[in-house]
């Protein structure tokens, strides 16, 4: 079964009492595993009460990646991708950094976990890329056939949570830019291949990026 490094996620939680708890969740190694995490996630927040058990279905390997039965609804074909921070962080050594010779001017230190094991390493920011990687990945879904069978959406999973929220503003929660120039990119398509795209960073409510009756939204 193909396995792949993930990134550790979570929340600091601040208690009544003063205390302060930071939870740290790591994905399983394997592929499917961190799929099938992210479709429960997502099934979980929204469609309460659901039971992930009965209504979420593996698909074969060269099809779609589940298919969701839901009581009253037409059944949703669900197809997953990961957004990575690898896609658009890059490592760099220590005398590098300490040189300020990286190629793009941010950088941070952050953990992965390989092999089992947590890795701290510095990582060089692309944001040019980190703006259109999200576009990127819904592009490259469009090769897929729309079923006839079903509703299709996809869901963007990441451990990332700085790429679903760009921080809280006056009127709420901010949108990453990213997030943005993906509902542009969907809205735009005069026959959308899929029916709603979902973003979630595995720890609070998926963010809905577009949805076939969704126009106008900045």
């Amino acid at each position: 079964m193909p396995s792949k490094p993930t990134t550790p996620y979570g929340y600091i939680n601040f208690g009544a009492d003063g205390t302060v708890q930071k939870v740290t969740h790591v994905l399983p190694a394997e592929k499917e595993a961190q799929e099938k995490r992210a479709a429960e996630h997502f099934l979980q927040f929204v469609f309460h009460g659901v039971s992930t058990r009965e209504a979420l279905k593996r698909l074969p390997e060269c099809d779609n990646d589940f298919k969701l039965l839901l009581p009253d609804r037409r059944p949703i074909t669900l197809e997953l991708v990961e957004l990575a921070s690898r896609e658009y962080m890059f490592p760099i050594n220590a005398k590098e950094w300490l040189n300020n010779s990286q190629k793009y001017p941010y950088t941070m230190q952050m953990n992965e976990v390989v092999d089992g094991k947590f890795t701290p390493s510095i990582f060089n920011i692309d944001l040019k890329k980190k703006a259109v990687v999200l576009t990127e990945k819904i592009q490259k879904k469009l090769r897929y056939a729309k079923p006839t069978d079903s509703d299709f959406w996809l869901l963007i999973w990441t451990c990332e949570s700085e790429v679903v929220y760009a921080g809280s503003g006056p009127n709420g929660d901010c949108e990453d830019a990213g997030v943005k120039a993906a509902r542009k990119f969907a809205l735009r398509q005069t026959e959308p291949l899929f029916d709603e795209i979902w973003i979630t960073n595995m720890i609070g409510r998926p963010h809905q990026i577009f949805s076939a009756g969704l126009t106008g939204k900045d």
